[in-house]
């Protein structure tokens, strides 16, 4: 009795309270197979919402295509042969993500092979996303075609209407090409739809040239305050011009084309004095020419007028030519010299965008006469239509008079002549000579005087000595 009590006793002692290592066992096993049973359910979700999405694609791809079809042409024979090929695929598809789902429940209820089934799940999902991928590329190859085409047609259409006038708008760009020589590649390679849209456009397809125009405004030694502030006045003036130091050499004029082209200009005004008297000016397009020399006449500054006008500094002006210019050959050359020279181009760094004074070019007394005006607009009153302008001398002022025109820059052969220069020298020569003729007559005069009181003396008297 004793031993069956005690043995009880030891069996519910056993049955009642387990070890701590098999307690652990079992929370382990409820943990894993907690986390295989949300595993499973994760990848359901996720292979549903895949195939979801694919149906909505394929369906939306079919309605693209259809209405590609029917806007270009399609016939209802193809319609219906696609309607079964994406229906076929479809159904495919179906029958896949069925697959799938069942592998996956699977994987769920074995969780010995659950990272098998996820492989193979894995696996399916990339191949479904690989045919979704090849079916979209098919798509967006047959809608790139069927708008090449379109295109294409629309582009022969346009050509057919322009017809002859379009052919001499591509003639001319084709020339302006050759005559611009090899620039850029990139225009040579321009597809026809561009040259299409150019002509009707009325636009070349050669880029258009730049008007890079700068002058280098350069003193010799013994300039005097006049001229040079004269220079600084056409610096102003000239907001694409650049100074640089006296030359020292009067004779060896053609270091001005090195100097130029080490400033990167085109251009050169050399403003060279004789005698700290005379001013000559020289307007040269370096390297190659032409050139002329001035004799410049009548200099007067800003300061020294006092003007009223005044007007931006570094605005562009408006280069006003008198009729004379349009004449002879050598004004029509010296037009185009001052243009180069003094037209400030748009493209300059040092420009403002305004145009507010002009300088003028008048031809009188076989010289010209340089000015520069403010532009000034009045108000409109009552019963005008347009602003009333008026100009307003701001200054400097002087009188070019033409010595010669070189072929090259600063020399080479003669091209004009001004055959009504008088040389300053001359003219003071001819002062002088005025000066000393006078000088010579005074003196004759004075000597001829002396001689007439020598003859004009009255005769001795020869009673002079008898009551002496």
């Amino acid at each position: 009795m004793a031993k069956t009590v005690a043995r009880h006793a030891h069996g519910g002692g056993a049955g009642g309270s387990r070890p701590a290592g098999a307690n652990a066992q079992a929370k382990k096993n409820s943990t894993a197979s907690g986390a295989l049973r949300a595993r499973s359910q994760h990848g359901k979700a996720n292979a549903r919402r895949d195939a979801d999405d694919d149906d909505d694609t394929r369906k939306r791809q079919k309605r693209e295509l259809v209405s590609v079809k029917s806007s270009h042409g399609g016939g209802d024979e193809d319609d219906a042969e696609d309607d079964d090929a994406w229906d076929d695929g479809s159904e495919d598809d179906e029958d896949d993500d069925d697959e799938d789902d069942g592998d996956a429940g699977e994987g769920a209820d074995n969780t010995d092979e659950g990272g098998e089934d996820d492989d193979e799940h894995v696996a399916a999902l990339r191949a479904l996303a690989s045919t979704s991928s090849g079916r979209k590329s098919l798509l967006v190859k047959h809608l790139q075609a069927q708008i090449g085409e379109g295109e294409g047609e629309d582009e022969d259409e346009d050509e057919d209407d322009n017809g002859e006038d379009g052919q001499e708008e591509d003639e001319g760009q084709d020339d302006g090409d050759d005559d611009a020589g090899d620039g850029d590649g990139a225009d040579d390679e321009k597809p026809a739809g561009s040259k299409a849209v150019a002509s009707r456009n009325g636009a070349a397809d050669g880029p258009i040239p730049k008007n890079k125009q700068r002058v280098l405004l350069i003193a010799s030694r013994g300039i005097t305050h006049r001229f040079r502030h004269l220079m600084n006045e056409f610096h102003l003036l000239m907001p694409h011009s650049k100074k640089d130091a006296k030359l020292d050499s009067k004779s060896h004029l053609e270091d001005l084309n090195e100097l130029a082209e080490l400033n990167n200009c085109n251009n050169c005004v050399y403003f060279e004095t004789r005698r700290h008297q005379d001013m000559y000016m020289w307007m040269s397009k370096t390297p190659n020419g032409p050139s002329v020399r001035f004799m410049v006449r009548n200099v007067h500054t800003m300061d020294e007028l006092k003007m009223t006008g005044n007007c931006l500094k570094g605005s562009r002006p408006i280069l006003s030519f008198d009729k004379a210019f349009d004449g002879q050959p050598h004004l029509q050359l010296l037009r185009e010299m001052f243009v180069q020279t003094f037209g400030v181009p748009r493209t300059s760094r040092k420009i403002k965008p305004f145009i507010d004074h002009i300088m003028s070019f008048s031809v009188a007394d076989n010289k010209i006469w340089l000015r520069n005006f403010q532009i000034v607009e009045k108000p409109i009153e009552k019963g005008m239509r347009e602003k009333p302008i008026s100009l307003v001398e701001i200054g400097p002022r002087c009188v070019l008079d033409i010595i010669r025109i070189f072929d090259g820059s600063f020399g080479g052969t003669t091209l004009y002549e001004n055959p009504h220069f008088i040389s300053p020298n001359d003219v003071r020569r001819t002062i002088k000579a005025k000066i000393t003729e006078q000088h010579r007559a005074r003196i004759a005069s004075k000597e001829e005087r002396d001689l007439k009181k020598l003859r004009d003396l009255p005769a001795p008297d020869p009673f002079a000595d008898v009551f002496a």
